[in-house]
């Protein structure tokens, strides 16, 4: 088991790692969403996605700071009478979508793959239907 403090460092390293190398990426898809071309937007975007974050982690529900910057660049760009690209923003909405499901078929294939090619039991259904972890 690991220690707080290294996974905390482990983790920082990797979404280090993460902005540097794939960073560009996301600004670049967010950048063809719209252009938020005035630093009272830029300001005005950052702090909607903020706040959005803010409330619904205090309403307890589940939230992507992407999902709250995307809505802040839409707002700017209806409030600034500037176009909003569809096709990015279809792109970005469909990737919310497909993501849950990849990342749900790439764990069945890992489980499945350590369970099978390895022989380690990873989980035992129980008698009720509900998935038991085997220690």
């Amino acid at each position: 088991m690991l220690r707080f403090r290294t996974a905390a460092i482990l983790c920082a390293v990797f979404v280090v790692l993460g902005a540097v190398i794939s960073g560009a990426g996301a600004s670049d898809g967010l950048g063809k969403l719209g252009a938020v071309n005035a630093l009272p937007g830029s300001f005005t975007v950052a702090l909607s996605a903020a706040l959005t974050v803010y409330a619904m982690t205090k309403w307890g529900r589940p939230v992507s700071t992407t999902q709250a910057v995307v809505g802040g660049i839409v707002g700017w760009n209806v409030f600034s009478d500037s176009p909003t690209d569809l096709a990015s923003l279809t792109q970005i909405a469909g990737t919310w979508v497909a993501s849950p499901i990849l990342g749900a078929l790439i764990c069945f294939v890992m489980l499945f793959i350590v369970q099978n090619v390895f022989e380690q039991q990873v989980f035992v259904l129980s008698s009720n239907s509900h998935a038991e972890t085997k220690p």
